[in-house]
């Protein structure tokens, strides 16, 4: 068995200031506290919890996050998950009392509780890992509109991230009318490295977008592209513009136009009107 390197009082920061008290979730001495607490983001990520079992499910093309997260359960926990392949994704199930009596209480019907969190850069990095999206400049976190992602804005601060706010996403097409979403994403040189220092995400195919992504906003910071920077500036003033509109009419690319917004918007340059416009200051 593992040992135990924390006393019960410390399972939870301040435990006598839990508004909740009915957590069946002082987790097992053997266990490993930094994969608890990643492991309860992942649930909540993309987990499914019902009688007796819990289920993740994860995309066909990461195949080798399916495995390494089996792997780590049975590392972790002392228990050998099945893992089965369902069409084009894979599920992972954990038939286990001692881990379902654990979790149960974290997520109920789609709603989120969240513990005080010893390590809760690691919990963060379950979310990312299953629920978010990691693209070559830029990290987000989107959840339906059901409260859950507003319990996050206290680790969004605590992390110092320049964006701390959500946005709402509503989905209108062909399949899904009227659907809303919370978002939280970042594009800035200093969010982006911020992520990379201090969340420790372990989904191999995010882990080697993200060291691409740091790269870019590393050569970004050294030789800043001030003409890039300039035609932007020119085309925007006096007018009420999205990101969408500097990317058709002046033909750059996302990463291109996210950086430089971002820059325009730290220097106070220009403001944001509502959600996905902007004007000059």
């Amino acid at each position: 068995m593992y040992k135990n390197t924390w006393k019960k009082d410390e399972l939870f920061v301040n435990p006598k200031e839990r508004k909740i008290k009915d957590y069946s979730s002082f987790f097992p001495k053997y266990w490993n506290r930094r994969f608890a607490e990643y492991f309860l983001g992942v649930i909540q990520g993309d987990g499914y919890i019902r009688k007796n079992m819990i289920s993740i499910t994860i995309g066909i093309k990461d195949k080798d996050y399916a495995y390494l997260l089996k792997d780590l359960i049975e590392e972790k926990f002392g228990f050998i998950p099945k893992l089965h392949l369902y069409d084009d994704i894979f599920r992972l199930e954990i038939y286990n009392m001692r881990i379902y009596e654990q979790y149960k209480s974290f997520k109920n019907k789609g709603k989120w509780k969240i513990p005080s969190l010893l390590f809760p850069e690691e919990y963060f990095a379950g979310l990312i890992d299953t629920d978010g999206y990691i693209s070559k400049g830029s990290i987000e976190l989107s959840q339906k509109d059901n409260g859950n992602m507003e319990l996050i804005i206290p680790l969004i601060k605590k992390f110092g991230f320049f964006k701390t706010n959500l946005n709402l996403k509503i989905t209108n097409n062909y399949i899904v009318k009227g659907y809303r979403n919370k978002l939280w994403n970042i594009h800035s040189s200093k969010d982006v490295l911020n992520f990379f220092q201090k969340i420790p995400i372990k989904h191999p195919r995010k882990i080697r977008i993200l060291n691409e992504s740091v790269k870019i906003k590393k050569n970004f910071n050294k030789t800043p592209n001030n003409y890039n920077y300039q035609k932007i500036l020119n085309f925007i003033k006096n007018i009420s513009f999205t990101k969408k509109d500097i990317r058709d009419n002046l033909g750059f690319t996302r990463s291109v136009v996210d950086w430089n917004v971002d820059r325009l918007l730290n220097e106070k340059r220009v403001e944001k009107v509502k959600f996905g416009v902007f004007k000059y200051a």
